[in-house]
Parts: structure tokens; sequence; C-alpha cells
């Protein structure tokens, strides 16, 4: 869960911070139309599934592998 959780937080406050010092962000409409959420939704959806069971097996492997290739 913490490598999960951390990954987001590192991508979206260091290296998105460290991105707009050097040169200021413009943010496409469809990446806060499509990508932000989806990438919240995957978040929550992982962290969700690892605090509810103590195993994650190949069904929910699948699951996110579809999710990868959406």
């Amino acid at each position: 869960m913490g490598n999960v959780v951390g990954t987001v937080v590192v991508l979206l406050l260091f290296n998105l911070g460290v991105i707009a010092l050097l040169r200021p962000l413009v943010a496409d409409p469809l990446v806060l139309r499509f990508h932000a959420p989806y990438l919240v939704a995957c978040v929550l959806l992982v962290a969700g599934a690892l605090l509810s069971a103590r195993t994650l097996g190949r069904g929910f492997g699948l699951v996110l592998v579809g999710l990868y290739v959406v």
C-alpha cells in the first residue's frame, strides 16, 4: 500500500513540482477530464483492495492489467 500511495505522491508532488519550477505547466483538457480522474480511481481501487484483503490473487491481477491496457 505504501508503494502505491508513495509512487503517486512522489509523481504528483515532487516530479510535477520540480517541472513547474523549471517551466510553467499547462494541462491539456483531456488530462483534466480523463487522466486525472482515472488515476484517482485506480489508486483508490488498489488502496481499497489492499486494505480489505490480505492477499490479492490472479483475478485482481487481471483487473489491474486490464486497467493498464485501458
